[in-house]
């Protein structure tokens, strides 16, 4: 329910783009990624991090199951926001048909920040689980990160097609 919420909120940015009420779209995507990366925080680390053992043992009774599931969260709930950012500014990019950018940092960040490196440290490095864990979430704060700064420097705010009155 929630991410359908966060969609309306980008239909929304693509009726003020395309009404050329600039300041209003940038309002939108500002306040969604602020939104969605203070809900995620406060779900993720506030609520769902100092309950890890409990949320694992729910779905799994082996004791190796649920040591590596709270690896996971305790690797990934604090950068978890950040994956917010990256859905968020996405959806700004389709909003206003400027897709070449979000589309080459999410590439980079899924391909080479999480793929390569979590691949690297976990068998080449030898280093283990945590060890993809960490890129997954290092891949979300480098993604998030970049993909803020596009939105709010990039030139996303500007018409793709340019229209000429008749």
């Amino acid at each position: 329910m929630f991410l359908f919420s966060l969609e309306c909120c980008y239909i929304r940015l693509e009726y003020y783009y395309v009404a050329k009420r600039r300041d209003i779209s940038y309002a939108i995507s500002t306040a969604g990624i602020t939104v969605f990366f203070t809900i995620l925080f406060n779900v993720g680390a506030v609520v769902v991090y100092p309950l890890n053992q409990t949320i694992a043992s729910v779905f799994a009774s082996n004791q190796d199951i649920i040591r590596e599931t709270e690896s996971f969260l305790r690797v990934v709930l604090p950068l978890l926001p950040f994956f917010g950012v990256c859905v968020n500014a996405t959806s700004v990019g389709r909003g206003s048909g400027h897709t070449a950018v979000p589309t080459l940092i999410e590439i980079v960040r899924i391909w080479t920040v999480r793929i390569a490196l979590g691949y690297l440290l976990a068998f080449t490095l030898g280093m283990g689980p945590i060890d993809i864990w960490m890129p997954f979430s290092l891949s979300n704060a480098v993604g998030g990160i970049a993909l803020a700064i596009w939105v709010k420097y990039g030139k996303w705010e500007r018409a793709v097609i340019k229209t000429t009155q008749a």
